[in-house]
């Protein structure tokens, strides 16, 4: 079990029973959640995954539990905007570190004796790292909370290529099987944003001209709907 700190206020995440699914089935205790990890509640789906390889793995994987570990959420549509669907900011981050990204890496290596909690992911090779961050209701806000992480670990002299796509609010994580979890409950590091980047005035057309090509790509995306544009994971 793992130690409780009654000094830190209970967060809460939204857990989904697959990442294809938009909307949560229940809410969880992030240290619960946590809790289910180290004590091995999925424990004979995780190690029935690390035995498959390319399509079976990604069959298997994609139907796993999953949670949103920087908060609630009414739902994870697409269409939805984020101020009609986030509940509340659970003031966490989870960084994920990919094998694949970082080929010399081993999972089982403590990156930050500051962060909240790391784990070794469902496959077995990469790692989550999860930070105490502030609570923010943006996006943007939560993008530069990702980016002062990354910021925090390169000033550590700690070269590791995370995955960008956590710099979503909304990222999804999924369940996993570590008995050696790391957890930090007392851990006094509190990621804060990033200040906003400052755009000279001689740059303002160049991002307008910026705005419209992100418009139509965002009407590329739309259009698409649930058609699936990858062949894998690694896609």
């Amino acid at each position: 079990m793992l130690e409780r700190n009654h000094y830190i206020r209970i967060s809460m995440i939204s857990y989904f029973t697959k990442s294809k699914v938009a909307l949560p089935s229940t809410t969880l205790k992030l240290d619960d959640w946590l809790n289910d990890i180290k004590t091995g509640k999925w424990r004979k789906v995780i190690e029935a995954l690390r035995t498959k390889e390319d399509k079976a793995f990604t069959l298997v994987k994609n139907n796993l539990p999953c949670v949103t570990v920087s908060g609630t959420f009414k739902t994870r549509d697409v269409h939805t905007p984020l101020d009609k669907k986030l509940i509340q900011h659970s003031g966490f981050i989870c960084i994920d570190v990919d094998k694949k990204d970082n080929p010399k890496m081993r999972a089982v290596d403590l990156v930050d004796k500051d962060c909240y909690a790391q784990f070794v992911s469902c496959s077995g090779e990469g790692k989550k790292i999860v930070y105490r961050c502030s609570p923010v209701s943006t996006a943007e806000e939560h993008r530069r909370i990702y980016d002062a992480v990354i910021k925090r670990l390169h000033d550590k002299g700690i070269k590791l290529k995370a995955d960008p796509v956590v710099k979503s609010i909304m990222s999804l994580q999924y369940v996993s099987y570590d008995p050696q979890l790391y957890f930090h409950p007392k851990t006094k590091l509190v990621v804060k944003p990033l200040p906003p980047i400052k755009v000279s005035q001689r740059l303002q057309p160049h991002i307008k001209d910026l705005d419209v090509e992100l418009k139509q790509l965002n009407d590329y995306v739309d259009n698409l709907g649930e058609t699936d544009v990858t062949k894998s994971y690694e896609d």
